[in-house]
Formats: structure tokens, sequence, C-alpha cells
């Protein structure tokens, strides 16, 4: 039994289909686009973020948290429609500021937070590639020279991949050789330390992917060139069950989604209300193996007051997958006697089936350590 956190998702409708190779429509990944913002002339820093926040993508500032001074310098930025991460990391360099991928104590949502500098280095020298609503950047070089085994020498490669705040995606997608590399006279394909199939990106702020490569000649300054191949499984936007207060039998359907309350159970004492639901898609789109629960963890389901508009979120769930087209969660509530329920509506939120993003990226001429 685990606790529920809002704004969760569902790795529905296509969601089998990442897992299993099929491709959904083109036009399905045109949908997830990057926000643009733009920001001309002399700004305050406050009034930058304030620009940055108004995309949809929460920014949040760190520095209180963390004991740094917040200052708030004068900013000279000429950014027409600058893509999100883009337009980001310009206020970041003029600001001396750093960014980081955050997961938002107070809503359990991504965000992005600001930061002062630290020793990691000046943001506009870590190697970075935008793509879309995305940015990867190579974090972290690690060489490491076995005396003892020369076939174990290897370098290591950190990217920190990370998606725009407003969205939410379900996990990463990958090959065995979807990573390559090229040094002054080698050209190869690098190994990921999960290897071939998928890494759970939900509920998290971004991912970071070690990347294992053989070790470059003594001589050569830099690598070449880093470049991948992922394919990311994000939802197209969200989608809200209203249903006439939970009552066995109820169902709705949108976006080719079918949710039904299965039945409605109260303990001995008549205290603990048990609401059991199913969600169901098109037939063969849902290929979620049993134990991949941790895709529906983050569902929101709220009993809303009539009258008062009071909510009543759930204390626990429990799910179950039945692999190929439907999932079952049941969701309990406290102190909610049988008498109270006609007082009460049910509000169900999910995403909408996602749709699988290439992400293609080229990292060029980065100093080897």
């Amino acid at each position: 039994m685990k606790s529920t956190l809002v704004w969760i998702t569902t790795l529905l409708a296509l969601g089998l289909l990442a897992l299993h190779g099929a491709e959904p429509n083109g036009h399905e990944a045109d949908r997830i686009s990057e926000s643009c913002v733009t920001l001309r002339g002399e700004i305050r820093l406050a009034e930058a973020l304030s620009k940055l926040t108004a995309t949809g993508n929460p920014v949040v500032d760190l520095r209180p948290r963390l004991g740094q001074e917040v200052s708030d310098p004068l900013l000279r930025l000429d950014l027409s429609d600058a893509p999100f991460w883009q337009a980001a990391d310009a206020i970041a360099a003029q600001a001396q500021l750093r960014l980081t991928p955050h997961m938002d104590r107070g809503s359990g949502l991504p965000a992005l937070g600001i930061q002062a500098l630290s020793n990691e280095g000046i943001p506009s020298l870590i190697p970075t590639a935008y793509v879309g609503p995305f940015r990867i950047r190579l974090k972290r070089m690690t060489a490491t020279r076995d005396l003892a085994e020369p076939l174990a020498d290897k370098l290591v490669c950190i990217l920190e991949l990370a998606a725009e705040p407003r969205l939410e995606p379900i996990l990463l997608r990958h090959e065995k050789d979807c990573i390559g590399y090229g040094f002054s006279n080698k050209r190869g394909k690098a190994s990921l330390s999960a290897g071939t199939g998928v890494i759970p990106w939900l509920g998290q702020a971004s991912l970071e992917i070690p990347v294992s490569l053989p070790l470059p000649p003594r001589a050569d300054p830099v690598l070449t060139e880093l470049k991948g191949s992922f394919k990311v499984l994000i939802p197209t936007g969200k989608v809200t069950f209203r249903l006439d207060g939970p009552k066995a039998g109820l169902e709705e359907n949108r976006d080719g989604i079918s949710l039904q309350i299965l039945g409605v159970t109260f303990s001995p004492s008549g205290t603990q209300c048990r609401v059991q639901l199913r969600l169901r898609y098109p037939e063969g789109s849902l290929a979620l193996e049993s134990h991949q629960t941790w895709a529906f963890e983050r569902n929101r389901l709220e009993l809303r007051h009539r009258q008062t508009g009071t909510l009543l979120r759930p204390a626990g769930t429990e799910i179950g997958i039945d692999e190929g087209r439907e999932v079952r969660i049941t969701y309990t509530f406290r102190d909610l006697p049988e008498s109270r329920l006609v007082d009460y509506e049910l509000l169900y939120q999910t995403f909408s089936p996602p749709t699988l993003y290439p992400l293609e990226f080229s990292l060029r001429d980065l100093p080897l350590p």
C-alpha cells in the first residue's frame, strides 16, 4: 500500500507500444514542442524568472533555503521567441546562477531550481545540447586507468537529461548501441550501465545517465563527439473524469480511456471506505509488466463535497496491472462513513495516452580530464 501523490500519471494506451517497439503516429510527437519566451532590453532577474514561469514551467528560487544571498541583478537580454531552456541558460549565465532540475517539496511536481554558483563550474562552459523541450548536459567525466587490468581502463561520462518542468516524462527507452563516440583516430559505440531497455523517469526532475567508453589516447585533448539517440515516452496532456459520486457501476469514457467504479466497500467500523476503479484501454495497448505499478502511483483521485467544495484525498492505494488491457486501483479513504457518500462527487485525473518522442543529440569537442 502506498501513499498517493498528486498529479499522477498512468502509463496507458501507447505505453506498451513504447516497450515493444511500435511507433505512434508522428503527428502525436509533434504536439510535444518547446515553450518560447521573449526577453529584450534591461530587465531585473526577478522579472525574467517570472517570464519563464509564465510559460507554464515552475521556477523555484532555492537560494533562501540554502542560505545563499538573494540578489536581483539587472540583466541585459536580447531573446526573441527563444526556447525555454536556451532562455533559462542565458539568464543564469548573466546572473551568475546555477540551474538545477528540482522536485518541488510543496507540490511534489517538477520545477526549475536556481541557486548560486558552486565549484561545479560555470554553466556556460558545461557542454549542452537542446532538443525541443529537452536539455542534455555532460555533467561529469571520470577517467580510470587500471594498472593491474588494462582492459578495464575506461572513460565514464555522466549525462543529465531534463525536460521542461511542465512536462512529466514517463520513461526513457534506449537500445544497446544508442550512444556513439569519436576520438582523434577512433569511433565506436559506448555502453549504458542500464543495458537495453527502459529507465523510469516519472517522479524525477531529471535523469543522470552513466555512459562508459574506452579510455582515449593520452595525446587526445578532447572527445571529438558524443552522440546519442533515445525515445522518451511522454504524455500529450491530461484527462479529468468527473463521476456523480463513488457509486459502483458508474463509468465514463474520455480520450479512448474508460474509467469504471467496480465497487465501494467499508471496514467493519464503517469509517474506512475503499473505492476500487478500473482503467481500460484499447485492446493490445497496455503491455506493461505487473511489477510496473510505479507508472500509476501519481494518479489523482479526489472526492469533492457538493456544497462546500471540500476535498477528500485517499490515504493509500493498491495497484494491480492485468497485462494487455487494464489496470485496477483501490483507494482507501479514512473517516468517511457510508452515510456521507451522497454528499460527494468523484474527480479523477490522469494523463492522455503518451507518445514516443525521438530524442537525438550531439555534443562535440569535450575537454578530457
